[in-house]
């Protein structure tokens, strides 16, 4: 056995009694905080720029938030974020880093967001959310070039990418090795492209992860264009997202670094996470569903449910929810497809009307309900 091989053995030996790195606990985030929002501003005096600073700082977190939160096919049905309704929803906020001169100000911010008012907002507009981050994974960044593989060598331009890209603030943590001694025992560049799930379960088990993401890129420029093409293919081993096996063409103007199309290639694996995570594991709302609004009005809470026994058996209607709750009223939001005209007729199976509310109301619809014999 060479002295390398001899001198990684010990290492990795006294990597398992030394414990793992705490690389997960690192790279979390809460997923109703925003981290990391930059605002530089001049105006006339620092003051003002201070004011418009917090509150396009507010505006972009919430924004940032709200995405983060959602899948991609329920972005268009999102709120337009506004000053007044991203303060209304935060809860704290914390300057990282300031800068003032007399008509400027800088500062690096993190905002958090009231989870309850947040979740209500998202309910309120028919939109499903995940709230719970994924299991992490660990990047395993094999790169392919001339005919080798690497891994851990520090000349791997795939493994600088996603060191430059830094952790993730999102629902699908991706942690990022040391790529010390430990590692380079553990677990070879071969052995992961090869999917060897005994060196791989042992190098995710290292970092506290649940999988491990390979990553496979490779680089090359077109001889006649000059133009470089960054090729992906990825793959969870172990629990985490499932994303199938992911392949990601990333293309540059002549002279682009592997590095440079490498953090594009990973951000697209990243997102790729978190849009198979959210699918996963979204919570109350309507991913393919429409949904409206209605009211009830309420003389006893014996027919508050009452009536949800009724919408439960109601053909037309997906599901329901209850978005707000008093003594005189509950508001619903009822889950359908195929039009409103079907839930209309889904409730008249149970003595029950859907109608369109007054020109006062502030919802388009009202739920009209007469108690039923067992209601009473």
């Amino acid at each position: 056995m060479g002295f390398l091989r001899k001198l990684a053995v010990i290492a990795l030996a006294w990597g398992v009694l030394l414990g793992a790195p705490s690389m997960a606990s690192a790279q979390s985030t809460d997923p109703f905080t925003v981290t990391d929002i930059n605002v530089d501003l001049t105006r006339e005096t620092s003051a003002i720029a201070r004011q418009e600073a917090l509150e396009k700082a507010h505006i972009e977190a919430f924004e940032h938030l709200l995405r983060r939160l959602t899948p991609a096919s329920d972005h268009d049905r999102l709120p337009q974020a506004t000053y007044a309704m991203a303060a209304d929803h935060a809860s704290g906020l914390r300057i990282e880093d300031e800068a003032t001169t007399a008509t400027r100000y800088a500062a690096k911010m993190a905002i958090s967001f009231n989870p309850d008012r947040v979740r209500q907002l998202l309910r309120e507009n028919g939109v499903a959310y995940a709230e719970s981050a994924a299991p992490a994974v660990v990047v395993a960044p094999v790169y392919a070039w001339a005919g080798a593989l690497s891994l851990w060598e520090r000349s791997n331009p795939w493994r600088a990418a996603w060191e430059a890209r830094g952790p993730a603030q999102g629902l699908a943590p991706v942690l990022l090795p040391l790529g010390d001694l430990v590692d380079g025992g553990a677990l070879t560049a071969s052995q992961a492209t090869v999917r060897d799930r005994a060196r791989l379960g042992a190098f995710a088990a290292r970092y506290g992860a649940a999988g491990v993401l390979v990553a496979e890129a490779s680089y090359a420029i077109d001889p006649v264009s000059g133009q470089p093409r960054f090729e992906v293919q990825a793959e969870v081993v172990g629990d985490g997202p499932d994303i199938g096996v992911f392949k990601q063409t990333e293309e540059g103007a002549p002279g682009a670094k592997p590095e440079e199309l490498g953090v594009k290639a990973a951000n697209a694996i990243v997102a790729a996470l978190e849009a198979a995570w959210k699918r996963e594991a979204a919570g109350p709302g309507a991913v393919g569903l429409e949904s409206l609004l209605a009211d009830l009005s309420l003389t006893s809470l014996r027919d508050f449910a009452d009536v949800r026994r009724r919408l439960d058996a109601s053909p037309g209607v997906a599901r329901h929810e209850v978005v707000s709750l008093t003594r005189e009223r509950a508001r619903f939001r009822l889950y359908y497809s195929g039009g409103p005209e079907m839930v209309q007729a889904g409730v008249a199976r149970q003595s029950m009307d859907l109608a369109p509310a007054g020109p006062d109301s502030d919802i388009p619809w009202v739920l009209i309900a007469p108690p039923t014999l067992g209601g009473r």
